[in-house]
């Protein structure tokens, strides 16, 4: 062999590499023919569904024919609505509404289908400018983060931005982008645009401070307390310092009635509660009329009121005054235990006691209440994607891991804890129960059935209608069935809430009105009296990710009062009656199933009897809020002879241990 190497000719690169590029240009060219292909056929389509929809909606059966006249006027109606949305005076959201408000208002009925179409294209945004479509009008919300949509918005980004930020259409560009994020859950989009967009509109600068504050809240780094490590040594009078977002006596609902209850059942084991509410509470809610430091029921609470209206501050700022101002508690009190529970995201109340344990040395238990990482959204088919809900899971994973202890509610909520890698031995279940001296069964009190309109055997739930989760639209559905099989059964519905509009427009539009009985919004105290009205309590939860692992408070209530307990089959409703023993199921989301189960038990008596009376004597056994205070007390105690060496808490400045 030998040595010498072939004698090669050097290659002219000059006119592959100008080839290659060309044909680069070539492809982006036809790419964004093909998108505004797209777009514009998109636009079409979603301006034909308008249409459609307008002019075909359907008429109750027996009164298609008296209805004739109204008819006409309500289709020449519809396309009016079509033709202001076409026009850009109509947006498509509105134009939804407007379409729905003919058929509520003047018939009574529209088309599940139509109905279920006009929700599927404002989710997508398409149609969003239906005269002369956006440049993203083509991308589903859904696809956000898909091949596709990212392909279009890389185009479409060098499209614009080689125009220049005066260019008006890369300013539409932005403004588009800006709002199909929102819905995506796209929160790094939306701060890119928004960051850009600030450039030439000073207005956008508060926007600006809110998108960034959300994205650093996101990013799990803990707030600032300034200085380096300052041990607390706690006085050593077995005291629990917990922070919350809210408390009695100025909110009643579920959380503040837990919170309260187990302060008090605390306070019966040995330990003294002091409670210390997040910055803007409970201003907010009365005004300058509260003290900052108040003892209710026997409770120290203290407030962290700078005189701010906070709901304007971003969540940043927010989250640095509230561990400064919460530092400075901690200072006086030097308590044994820092408890915080989940705050309205979940996870950034958390991060305070963090910050707090990292500067102080002091153990943190964290009480995780809820999976909040997918209420970032009221579609139920985007809850569990976009960039939001993943950054929301892995903050709150972290703040877990980095708690000196968890508590939960229920099994279904320890388990999922567990699988996202906290170990099994620290996660204690501390569950929803009830105060037996508020639930005390007796007979239907007929005034109050009078008053409500009561004349028949009833099912029901008590629970607020802000969510789709709790699915009281299925117990009106219910309602029907069994109205259409002759069944005397009036269902029930207790509490107040955004939706109540709605239940009842659901209501009208089955012709139920007098089988369906809303009592609006009670206080918590008073709530009692109206179980009794509810032969058969219904919690009929649909499928959605808080509601398949979160045990809620209201069946324990329920099962204290003897009420027979029937629930959607959810890992966090089952736990609680283990079927058939003190109480029944069926099939979540299936009106069939459920109308099944609740004609079965208004049949049934007996039945109802022994249910009533098994789940009385379990809540007697099991879950009573005393029973709670030894609980929490094993936790604490636990915690107090922890090792020195676990005492120091995460490094200042970095992301909880885990991340």
């Amino acid at each position: 062999m030998t040595s010498e190497q072939p004698n090669r000719q050097p290659i002219d690169a000059g006119p592959a590499a100008e080839d290659a590029e060309s044909m680069v240009e070539l492809l982006r060219s036809e790419l964004l023919a093909v998108h505004d292909e797209l777009t514009e056929l998109t636009a079409e389509r979603a301006a034909a569904s308008w249409r459609f929809e307008a002019l075909t909606l359907d008429l109750p059966g027996g009164v298609a024919g008296s209805l004739k006249g109204r008819a006409r006027e309500i289709r020449r109606r519809g396309v009016t609505v079509v033709k202001d949305a076409l026009s850009g005076r109509l947006g498509p959201t509105a134009a939804a509404r407007a379409a729905a408000r003919i058929a509520f208002d003047q018939l009574g009925s529209v088309p599940r289908e139509a109905l279920a179409e006009m929700q599927r294209l404002r989710r997508q945004g398409k149609g969003r400018q239906l005269a002369g479509a956006g440049p993203l009008t083509a991308i589903d919300p859904a696809d956000f983060d898909g091949p596709r949509a990212q392909l279009w918005l890389d185009l479409l980004a060098d499209r614009y931005a080689s125009r220049g930020e005066e260019d008006s259409a890369y300013r539409n560009y932005l403004a588009e982008l800006r709002r199909l994020a929102s819905p995506a859950g796209a929160i790094s989009s939306s701060l890119d645009a928004v960051a850009q967009e600030a450039h030439g509109t000073p207005r956008l600068k508060g926007s600006l401070s809110k998108v960034n504050g959300r994205a650093a809240e996101l990013s799990g780094w803990l707030p600032r307390i300034p200085g380096g490590f300052e041990r607390v040594e706690p006085a050593g009078q077995r005291v629990v310092l917990h922070l919350v977002k809210e408390s009695r006596p100025y909110f009643s609902n579920g959380f503040t009635s837990r919170s309260h209850e187990n302060f008090k059942a605390q306070q019966a084991a040995g330990w003294t509660p002091v409670v210390v509410t997040e910055p803007g509470f409970p201003r907010a809610v009365v005004g300058n009329d509260f003290e900052k430091t108040e003892v209710y029921d026997g409770i120290e609470h203290r407030r962290l009121d700078t005189g701010l209206d906070y709901s304007t501050v971003p969540a940043d700022r927010w989250q640095e005054d509230f561990a400064w101002l919460a530092w400075q508690q901690v200072r006086q009190i030097r308590p044994d235990v820092i408890h915080v529970s989940s705050g309205r995201r979940g996870f950034e109340t958390a991060l305070v006691a963090l910050a707090l344990q990292e500067k102080t040395g002091i153990p943190v238990v964290y009480e995780v209440r809820s999976f909040f990482e997918a209420n970032w959204t009221p579609d139920l088919e985007l809850e569990e994607s976009g960039e939001i809900f993943r950054r929301r899971m892995e903050v709150e994973t972290r703040c877990m891991l980095a708690a000196d202890h968890v508590l939960t509610l229920g099994t279904a909520m320890r388990d999922e804890i567990i699988s996202r890698g906290v170990p099994a031995e620290k996660v204690s279940l501390v569950p929803n129960a009830v105060n037996l001296e508020n639930f005390v069964p007796g007979p239907r009190n007929a005034e109050l059935a009078v008053r409500f309109g009561i004349t028949m055997p009833t099912f029901g739930y008590v629970s607020n209608m802000d969510h789709r989760r709790e699915g009281q639209e299925l117990l009106i559905e219910a309602a029907a069935r069994l109205k259409e099989r002759g069944i005397q059964a009036q269902c029930v519905l207790v509490g107040g809430g955004a939706r109540v509009e709605t239940l009842k427009g659901l209501a009208a539009r089955w012709d139920i009105e007098d089988r369906v009985v809303f009592t609006g919004p009670v206080d918590h105290s008073e709530v009692s009296a109206l179980y009794d009205l509810i032969d058969v309590f219904v919690v009929p939860r649909i499928h959605e990710r808080a509601a398949v692992y979160v045990t809620p408070l209201k069946p324990f209530e329920a099962m204290a009062m003897e009420r027979p307990v029937l629930v959607s089959d959810l890992p966090a409703l089952t736990e609680i009656v283990e079927a058939p023993e003190r109480g029944h199921t069926f099939t979540a989301g299936n009106v069939e199933s459920l109308a099944d189960a609740v004609a079965a038990l208004l049949a049934d008596p007996e039945e109802r009897e022994r249910l009533g009376a098994a789940g009385r004597a379990w809540i007697e056994a099991e879950r009573q809020w005393k029973h709670n205070g030894p609980r929490y007390a094993e936790v604490y105690e636990r915690l107090q002879v922890r090792p020195a060496a676990a005492a120091g808490g995460v490094s200042a400045g970095r992301t909880p241990e885990g991340a």
